[in-house]
């Protein structure tokens, strides 16, 4: 033996890898709903569209359908971010966690707004 230390496992294949992968695809239903709602909102407020479109309006539509439950079901997902951010990883790794738990929490923020008002 030479003495040279085995090389680190790639960040993929760690647990704290596992868990930020699995965080990245539970984000995609959340995107899903939050980045249509979004996007018609500043577009409005720019001024840029006025009345109805025929192209933003069916998602929007579709996903303030599907938003309390993914509003709901954004919870779990929020709860395994917090769990991954405790665990060691890279910089880059971790600020990504820090925007899939503020996507999160912005499906949560849009459902209890829209609920309450």
């Amino acid at each position: 033996m030479t003495g040279a230390e085995p090389a680190a496992a790639p960040f993929v294949e760690t647990p704290a890898g596992e868990r930020f992968f699995l965080n990245a695809v539970l984000t995609a239903p959340a995107l899903i709903v939050l980045w249509p709602v979004l996007l018609r909102g500043v577009l409005r407020a720019l001024g840029v569209l006025d009345g109805p479109s025929a192209l933003l309006d069916p998602v929007p539509l579709l996903a303030e359908r599907a938003g309390p439950y993914v509003a709901w079901l954004s919870v779990i997902p929020l709860w395994s971010c917090r769990r991954n951010l405790r665990m060691e990883m890279p910089s880059p790794a971790r600020w990504t966690l820090w925007g899939f738990a503020a996507i999160h929490a912005g499906v949560i923020a849009w459902w209890l707004s829209a609920v309450t008002l």
